[in-house]
This record gives structure tokens, sequence and C-alpha cells, in this order.
């Protein structure tokens, strides 16, 4: 967003093409309170956790203005699909899938067969979602590759 609002930074804001989001809690997330309180206990309160309760007003704020940058940056959401187990007590999803995507229409929304804690991390390369993941990603470079290809070509640059 600060480089769509800097003119001094425009070549580098076009050359944003796709965004990954993982597990983003995009309206906060309601385990945010559970959060503040282990941290509490464990280390000390941290600032930015206030930030990430459901519907904070810091939240709203980028969200409402990410809508008018983003246009034509291709989205992805993943979002986790099982709960995180919590000191083997306590089990929930720390970003339900309404807060893990944004609801844009262009958006792909992807679920990860993952908890919070391994939607990013992978045991195997056979590992399904490491699968998803990969498959995206080579599809996104895939995609850049031909639209730079066509850029050469329009322009008659040698390759």
């Amino acid at each position: 967003m600060l480089a769509r609002q800097d003119a001094s930074y425009e070549t580098l804001a076009n050359r944003f093409h796709t965004i990954f989001f993982l597990a983003t809690p995009h309206r906060g997330s309601n385990s945010a309170k559970l959060l503040n309180g282990i941290l509490q206990v464990a280390y000390s309160s941290k600032a930015y956790v206030a930030d990430l309760k459901r519907s904070s007003e810091a939240i709203q704020t980028i969200n409402d203005e990410f809508r008018h940058y983003s246009t034509n940056i291709n989205l992805w959401s993943f979002y986790e699909t099982k709960e995180l187990s919590i000191g083997g007590v306590l089990s929930t999803l720390i970003v339900d899938p309404d807060s893990a995507t944004l609801g844009y229409p262009e958006e792909k929304q992807m679920p990860m067969n993952a908890d919070h804690r391994s939607i990013c991390k992978f045991d195997t390369i056979t590992d399904p979602n490491y699968l998803i993941l990969r498959n995206t990603l080579a599809s996104t470079v895939n995609g850049i590759s031909k639209i730079g290809m066509a850029q050469y070509e329009v322009h008659n640059w040698p390759c």
C-alpha cells in the first residue's frame, strides 16, 4: 500500500503480481485474547496483540485501504481447517476461514488440511499441503513468465 501511495515507488508497486496469504487474520482472531493471556504469563504483554483482536480498528483500517490498492494483483488466501491444540487442554481454530479470506470477487481461496502452526510447515515434499502451495506458486511463476515473454515479443526485445 505504501508503494502505491508514493509516486517515487511506482516502479516497485507495479511489480507486484500476486500476494499469498497463509492464515492471515484479515478480520482479527477470537484467539487474540487467549494469546495475550499466554504472553502475559510466559513473557510480557505485547502491544500488537490488541490489533489482532476480532474487528480491531487497526485491522479494519488496513483492510479498508488495501481494497483500493489491490486491484490488478492476484490474491490467494490459504486457510487452516484443523484446530490447534493448546496445552493439550484446549483446541481451536486460530484464524477461522471468514477472517483468513478477504472476500474479494477475484480472490482465490484455498483450504489447507492444517492447523495454524503447521499451515506453512511441511514434513516432506509429498505433504499434500506442500504440494498445494508449491503447485500454486509454480502456476503463478509460470503465468508471470508468460506475461514477461509476451512483453518481450510485443516490444521486439531480444530474449
